[in-house]
């Protein structure tokens, strides 16, 4: 939980700054459209970029084409001295060094001599100067130039960065609005001095035929700038709707992420206190069932809070590529063995044709998890029938597709599936969970591949998305293959007679506790070291068969431990499988790999049962031990009593967990998994209490509350509403459509309990 804690910190850290970062740039955009003069525009938009940024200083310098040199125009809290530049020359200080470059310029630990001699901005030395040029369609407009006394964060950095092109706009049309009206001046101008001339001369008709086509042609072009005026009115107004959208869009993400967060936290953190409040000796079926519930959820997060790490590696190109060697064959069977059991949780069929013997060079993983995320989707969506995976090679290429005979997707919908956070339905009545992040990580990932998707679909019939990728990787590789790895030597036997000896060398207590207990079950003898250093000392007292090591570690980390065991004859063959939480870099991998080890598991991302099959194979076929397999079937007791309760919601470990709550108290209780089928069984029922959840597919929570509580003969039943919605304002909303009552997800059991006794009596 604590480790949860940490990697959902992150992601709210990461959602924070671009929402901040997006509301910034609109309330800029807000700041400076509009009939604004120029001179409000400069001051304006030097003035608001400063306060975003608690800049000590900011100036803002337009550039003049005819003397090549860049003039102040606005300033914030700057002060005029005889030692600091009003006008720069190209080439001439900062100012004048971003003008001739177009490019933006950082200046960090800035002394005062450097500050008086080339900034233009304060006589006092800041700790950052960041100077960005102003540039419409590569045409230089000016200059910014912000001082800062604290350091300039990636974010604000960025916020300037995407400010300066929404000024540069602005200041554009602002120019060519002050370039119309001096040409305008310039032709009345012209015809008072023709009109003079008349009076006073009698001028010939062909130089009077001349001066009109002056006027003429000064006409044509101010209108050809009136055109062009108008069509970048145009393309300001469809920027504008683009900008609402994406605000529409966010809200809509925030409001889903809120739910798909919280729903597995609900499930996590119900049930753990329950357990904690009862203890697990009264029912340890039923507790049992609860950790795998918390376990299935606790996973459900950590595949989520990975989406969001992925993304945010693939969009700051931090996501490596570690191309082997691998048959078309081989993930196939790496794919079945995680699917069918999905498919088979749902009566469908999965069937693969593989054409041909196909050896790939290219990053198994990564192709694996593409694959994977279309097999997911195509079992989400499809309730009856087959899931098919075709495999073929053609002009150096493999194709993979994945089809099936789900529901299908509009062909408006698309292209738009592979946005970020996109969902083709993502109101409260969606039947399906999810983010949206799949399959824009797949076409991401697909790209660093060399590779391409596409989609073929029809509503109702199904659809089909076909993985397109080069035979043989040619990007930029970051492997751990491209040195080759020395091979690993014979592994010696310890001569120890009885079960294999695991020295599990791993500071944290609770990890170590549960590999030691997952190995100690499986007949496993079992060591603990708790650091680095303890576990050479147990190598070299008494050397085990194998070890799992992790990597962070207090006095002598992981890499440490392991370069050491590899520099001692006796031990250069010791199996070892690192089990660590780290993400790995590609040095690190490359390091990992030169120093043989048998297997790099990330935590978090294998169960118990993986883990002790790695270990043996790790072993084999020196001092294997056979697998031990324990199930445990639980259920949830019929229940009757003084109450009645209708619990309307779709997820089946909500309902779990609900259903344990309320366990011991006897109450009735009768479910409901759609806000339709709520609405039919509260007439037939007429509970005493309806809990009822807000997102439900066919029928959503709000409507069903609004119908339920429009009928006399329902009207008089109270309503609790129990959701993990909880954008700012939708509380008020589920009380204002006839909620009696609010419970929040994750569900205080304590809290849960209080509202019902207090709506029941």
């Amino acid at each position: 939980i604590a480790d949860l804690a940490v990697h959902y910190n992150a992601l709210v850290t990461v959602v924070r700054d671009q929402l901040w970062l997006r509301d910034k740039l609109n309330e800029l955009g807000r700041t400076v459209s509009g009939n604004i003069s120029f001179d409000e525009l400069t001051g304006t938009s030097i003035s608001f970029v400063s306060r975003t940024l608690d800049a000590c200083a900011g100036v803002f310098y337009l550039y003049d084409r005819a003397d090549a040199a860049c003039n102040l125009t606005a300033s914030y809290a700057f002060v005029e001295r005889k030692f600091l530049a009003n006008r720069f020359l190209h080439g001439e200080g900062v100012i004048g060094q971003v003008a001739v470059e177009k490019k933006p310029i950082m200046l960090k630990n800035i002394s005062r001599d450097e500050a008086c001699a080339n900034s233009g901005t304060v006589s006092e030395p800041p700790q950052n100067i960041y100077a960005v040029p102003i540039l419409f369609e590569h045409e230089l407009l000016g200059v910014i130039e912000i001082a800062t006394f604290e350091a300039l964060t990636p974010m604000k950095k960025q916020f300037v960065d995407e400010a300066v092109p929404i000024i540069a706009s602005q200041l554009n049309s602002s120019l060519q609005n002050r370039q119309i009206q001096d040409l305008y001046r310039n032709s009345q101008a012209a015809n008072e001095e023709l009109q003079t001339k008349t009076d006073q001369i009698n001028v010939s008709n062909n130089e009077l035929s001349a001066l009109n086509k002056e006027l003429q042609a000064q006409a044509s072009e101010l209108q050809a700038q009136r055109d062009e005026l108008q069509a970048q009115t145009v393309e300001l107004e469809k920027k504008r709707f683009q900008v609402e959208e994406a605000d529409k869009l966010k809200s809509e993400f925030l409001s889903n992420m809120s739910h798909e967060l919280r729903t597995p936290l609900n499930s996590i953190m119900s049930l753990s206190q329950l357990m904690i409040s009862r203890g697990i000796e009264k029912d340890p079926e039923k507790a049992t069932e609860y950790l795998r519930v918390i376990d299935r959820n606790g996973r459900q997060l950590l595949n989520l809070i990975n989406d969001i790490l992925d993304l945010t590696k693939i969009e700051s190109g931090r996501m490596d590529i570690f191309p082997t060697k691998f048959e078309t064959r081989q993930i196939v069977e790496r794919l079945l063995d995680t699917a069918r059991p999905l498919a088979d949780k749902k009566g469908l069929q999965l069937d693969t044709h593989i054409e041909g013997e196909s050896v790939l060079f290219s990053d198994e993983d990564k192709v694996y998890q593409i694959l994977l995320n279309f097999f997911s989707n195509a079992i989400k969506f499809t309730e009856k029938g087959t899931v098919t995976l075709q495999v073929r090679e053609a002009d150096t290429k493999v194709f993979f597709i994945v089809s099936d005979s789900g529901i299908g997707i509009p062909a408006g919908n698309q292209v738009s599936i592979f946005d970020e956070f996109r969902q083709v339905d993502g109101s409260f009545t969606r039947e399906h969970e999810g983010t949206g992040l799949g399959l824009a990580i797949s076409k991401k990932l697909t790209a660093l591949l060399g590779g391409e998707i596409t989609v073929a679909s029809t509503p109702g019939a199904g659809s089909a998305f076909t993985l397109a990728l080069p035979l043989t990787f040619h990007g930029e590789s970051l492997s751990a293959d491209t040195v080759p790895a020395p091979p690993p030597p014979a592994i010696p036997s310890s001569g120890r007679s009885g079960p294999p000896r695991i020295l599990v060398v791993e500071d944290n207590e609770i990890a170590s506790m549960q590999i030691s207990t997952a190995l100690q079950d499986n007949g496993f003898e079992v060591v603990v070291a708790k650091d680095g250093a303890e576990g050479l000392e147990h190598v070299r007292q008494d050397m085990p068969d194998a070890i799992v090591l992790d990597l962070m570690m207090p006095k002598v980390d992981g890499f440490q431990v392991l370069e050491l065991i590899r520099s001692r004859p006796e031990t250069a063959a010791l199996p070892v499988l690192v089990l660590t939480a780290k993400e790995i870099s590609a040095a690190e991998r490359s390091r990992l790999m030169h120093n043989n080890i048998v297997q790099l598991i990330q935590k978090g991302s294998t169960d118990r049962e993986q883990l002790v099959a790695s270990v043996k194979r790790m072993l084999s076929p020196h001092k294997g031990v056979e697998r031990q397999q324990a199930e445990a079937a639980a259920g949830v007791a019929a229940r009757s009593g003084a109450g009645s309760i209708l619990l309307v919601e779709d997820n089946a470990d909500n309902r779990l967990t609900v259903s344990a709550i309320l366990e011991g108290n006897r109450y009735e209780l009768s479910v409901a998994e759609d806000g339709e089928q709520g609405v039919r069984m509260v007439r037939e029922l007429l509970p005493d209490i309806i809990l009822m959840d807000i997102q439900l597919p066919v029928m959503d929570g709000i409507q069903a509350i609004k119908i339920i509580k429009s009928d006399p003969a329902t009207r008089h039943i109270p309503i609790i509403a129990v959701s993990a919605r909880a954008m700012k304002g939708e509380r008020e909303v589920i009380l204002a459509a006839g909620a009696d009552d609010y419970v929040p997800k994750p569900i205080n059991p304590d809290e849960l309990l209080e509202k019902v006794r207090k709506w029941m009596t």
